[in-house]
């Protein structure tokens, strides 16, 4: 297993216990989403203008894992690891999952909504 593949799971884990959600699917990601960063499971729901699986036209696929500040954009296929696809690695990826960890310990609102036709 590669170092992004264990950082994606071992968050993924982490949201779990801080939301209650079943701990058994961190190998596919769960959707959350806060100030920070956002992850989606991925999704073959192909229902019209999703955001993961068919967006709209002219707009591009949404990432399953975003970090906002470094733009760090991960997609994978089905579950964590597998035909991963990977834009904006920052050189130090572990700074990305610190940040991303030390935001769930800081949660105390509800999630934000980011808009992926802006990447804001």
């Amino acid at each position: 297993m590669d170092l992004l593949t264990a950082l994606l799971r071992d968050l993924t884990s982490s949201i779990c216990q801080i939301t209650g959600e079943d701990n058994s699917i961190y190998g596919y990601g769960i959707t959350y989403e806060n100030d920070v960063f956002m992850m989606h499971p991925y999704c073959w729901c192909e229902e019209e203008n999703c955001p993961w699986c068919n967006p709209k036209e002219g707009e591009r696929i949404a990432p399953n894992f975003y970090h906002k500040k470094s733009g760090l954009r991960v997609q994978w296929y089905k579950y964590i690891g597998r035909g991963t696809e990977i834009e904006n690695m920052p050189d130090d990826i572990l700074s990305v999952f610190v940040d991303c960890k030390n935001s769930l310990e800081e949660e105390k609102n509800g999630p934000d909504v980011c808009d992926f036709s802006t990447n804001k």
